[in-house]
């Protein structure tokens, strides 16, 4: 056999060897992320607890964690004054409201505290057509606001002589006994639905 011939044969061969691992870990992949998957139908995981806190809403009056048990809700941090990201999820929490059951309530916390008075909160509410019968703004202590956001695990840090304020753009979906059960990118749509599925899940326990 000729040295032309051997080579095309060696590079069959390679190609074939090749070729057949590359289906054999292909099956191999796909057994284990199907072992690892979870049901459509598993439970949510348990995150953590939603931390005490004592606040006031857009109308002035109390809201603590423990008025908000017997219900599930979606909490996110916002301010009024924000030029970036949280007008969008307002108007998307807003819009969650249409295609979410009316038990799942909405929480915004202002991190904000010193520019968000009731006042503010209420008139930012009435733009964006806010249903005040389950969605409530707070505002408060600034300390207390900021122990809240790092209990909820959200990105927070107040604005500084050079810097502006940091905040988290995720959706936390907490369950009726005030356990955050899930956490959503704000601007992926289907994190959205995702949310949407397994608020309304909560809902119907």
């Amino acid at each position: 056999m000729d040295r032309s011939k051997r080579i095309f044969i060696t590079a069959l061969w390679a190609l074939l060897v090749l070729t057949m691992t590359g289906i054999i870990l292909t099956g191999v992949m796909a057994r284990r992320f199907a072992a690892n998957a979870e049901p459509a139908n598993a439970p949510l995981p348990l995150i953590a607890p939603v931390p005490a806190f004592h606040l006031i809403d857009q109308n002035a009056k109390p809201l603590d964690s423990a008025s908000l048990l017997g219900h599930p809700y979606i909490v996110d941090l916002i301010f009024t004054r924000c030029g970036g990201v949280c007008p969008m999820m307002t108007a998307k929490m807003a819009s969650l409201g249409l295609q979410i059951a009316p038990a799942v309530h909405f929480v915004s916390v202002s991190v904000d505290p010193k520019n968000d008075t009731p006042a503010e909160f209420k008139k930012y509410a009435q733009q964006f057509h806010a249903d005040e019968s389950r969605w409530s703004f707070l505002t408060g202590d600034l300390d207390q606001i900021t122990v809240l956001a790092r209990g909820l695990l959200l990105v927070y840090e107040p604005a500084t002589a050079s810097e502006p304020i940091t905040h988290s753009d995720r959706f936390l979906l907490i369950d009726s006994n005030g356990q955050i059960r899930g956490v959503y990118r704000s601007n992926e749509s289907e994190e959205l639905k995702r949310l949407v599925t397994d608020a309304n899940t909560l809902a119907a326990k």
